[in-house]
């Protein structure tokens, strides 16, 4: 009998570790927040602090990261090409804040990979006029587990509709 209460506790204790712990898309959610946060600089950083910056971006990309940044010849291929990339990336004086923002996750059968879709959001205040400049691009981050981690392996732009007043017709 004592046999059969230990065994339910047991029972008991595994499936409230598992319902407290973070899934895989609060997981990856808060991934997502991390590396906005990263990535969102105030403008009064140093060589070395901006280096030390873009060295993090190992917490998130796999060394074989793919990124298609939706223009001609403007892709980065492997880790080190993105961290030199970042590390010499020019910051407005009035600083950058990155957000990604209605990030939408989807989780694959095998448990393994899994495709967020996101509103990628760069702000930039002018300091000569205080004027807020806002970048926007609808991208999809391709992410694979590794052990309890997940990884960006690729990054693409969502093709969007053209919009009517620019197509080459004229529009109508």
């Amino acid at each position: 009998m004592l046999a059969i209460a230990a065994a339910g506790l047991v029972g008991v204790l595994v499936f409230l570790a598992g319902a407290r712990s973070p899934r895989d898309e609060q997981r990856i959610q808060t991934q997502f927040d991390d590396l906005a946060t990263d990535l969102s600089v105030t403008g009064h950083e140093t060589d070395l602090v901006q280096a030390a910056r873009a060295s993090r971006l190992r917490r998130y990309f796999l060394e074989e990261v793919q990124i298609d940044l939706g223009e001609e010849d403007a892709s980065i291929d492997g880790l080190s090409a993105l961290i030199a990339t970042a590390a010499k990336f020019e910051i407005p004086s009035g600083g950058i804040q990155v957000a990604f923002v209605d990030v939408r996750i989807k989780i694959e059968k095998d448990q393994a990979h899994a495709n967020a879709v996101t509103t990628v959001r760069a702000t930039r205040v002018s300091p000569a006029d205080g004027k807020r400049e806002v970048d926007a691009r609808e991208m999809i981050f391709t992410l694979e587990r590794r052990s309890e981690f997940w990884m960006i392996s690729r990054v693409a732009p969502v093709d969007t509709l053209e919009r009517v007043g620019e197509s080459a017709s004229g529009g109508s």
